[in-house]
């Protein structure tokens, strides 16, 4: 029975070229799109999933002359809602990186050599990051100034950083 519908099937194919054509290539066409649509909206929904309280956690985004977008706040806005909306509002972290590319720091190593590089992608960011954001941080021979109550200054070689864990204290 199968064998029968895909003989007619051929035979419809080899008599219309051009229709037929122009349906497998609408078909296919259809069929990618959707499928590039499908990844999309699929990696858009995933964006950020992996910490514990994804569901709760939000973006305030300044909508400029109807087009433009912009997360950039005042910095008294996130304390001033938290304040204005405690009902709504459990935490909020404010990220800063000084709209600059990247942040050149320098120090004196132990051997007295003055060190300078350009780092790229930092952040300044609130002490509250910890209690919004699951994420673990990894030092390799850098000062840690986290919050009073969270951690004292420390220098961690190569030593992941949880919130609210105890670090050793500078040398």
């Amino acid at each position: 029975m199968i064998r029968n519908y895909l003989t007619i099937a051929l035979r419809t194919l080899g008599r219309h070229k051009g229709y037929s054509f122009i349906n497998i290539v609408g078909f296919a066409v259809g069929l990618a799109s959707f499928v590039l649509i499908l990844l999309y909206v699929q990696d858009e929904r995933s964006y950020d999933r992996y910490h514990g309280k994804a569901d709760r956690i939000y973006r305030v985004v300044e909508i400029i002359e109807g087009s433009e977008e912009s997360a950039s706040q005042p910095f008294p806005a996130g304390p001033t809602l938290r304040q204005d909306f405690p009902h709504l509002i459990e935490a909020s972290v404010r990220f800063f990186n000084m709209q600059a590319p990247s942040l050149l720091v320098e120090y004196e190593a132990p051997s007295g050599e003055k060190v300078s590089y350009n780092e790229p992608r930092v952040f300044f960011v609130d002490s509250t990051v910890f209690d919004v954001f699951d994420f673990s941080v990894r030092l390799s021979g850098l000062v840690l100034h986290l919050s009073r109550h969270r951690a004292q200054p420390a220098m961690v070689g190569g030593m992941a950083v949880e919130p609210g864990m105890d670090l050793p204290a500078a040398a």
